[in-house]
């Protein structure tokens, strides 16, 4: 005869008792992994950023900003032709372009095409025409820091394209 246990006691027991079943852990949001990716590249950590950017695009194969990280890992990298065809598919002709397309990727090919100056002028011009009316857009006086650090930053991008057409311009391409 055996002293019987008290409630608490089997309480305890049965809090112990290790469950058998796997636990499913939820899959982390596109916008964490994006965000993770950012720090990856800004670590340039390329090579672990290029599996961030599959996960992305294995969920969301359109997902614009993965596939602009892409292009920038694969130029990181020196695969050239790899990077000129993610931003390829980033510009207008290409039907997995956004709308409106990212001047960033007018950039970047402009900047890889070494080849055809009249490319690489259109290419910066329609980049500079996407700044200026995303500029012109904004409220002349915005009063959110983040907002006007970002009207800043295209500012200065558009400075930066201009100074790069005036070299093409003014090189031996011609």
């Amino acid at each position: 005869m055996g002293r019987t246990r008290t409630k608490k006691a089997q309480r305890a027991l049965k809090s112990t008792v290790v469950s058998t079943t796997p636990t499913v852990l939820p899959q982390p949001s596109i916008e964490s992994l994006v965000e993770k990716t950012q720090i990856l590249l800004a670590q340039c950590n390329y090579e672990l950023a290029h599996k961030f950017i599959k996960r992305i695009l294995e969920r969301d194969p359109t997902h614009v900003e993965g596939r602009e990280m892409l292009g920038l890992v694969e130029l990181e990298n020196g695969e050239i032709e790899a990077a000129k065809a993610v931003f390829v598919t980033l510009i207008p002709p290409s039907l997995t372009a956004p709308t409106p397309p990212s001047a960033s990727a007018y950039l970047y090919l402009a900047q890889l095409t070494d080849d055809d100056p009249n490319k690489a002028l259109e290419l910066y011009r329609n980049a500079l025409n996407l700044m200026s009316s995303q500029l012109k857009g904004k409220a002349p006086a915005s009063q959110e820091p983040k907002s006007s650090e970002m009207e800043e930053q295209t500012r200065k991008t558009a400075v930066r394209t201009v100074i790069a057409m005036v070299e093409i311009w003014m090189s031996d391409l011609w």
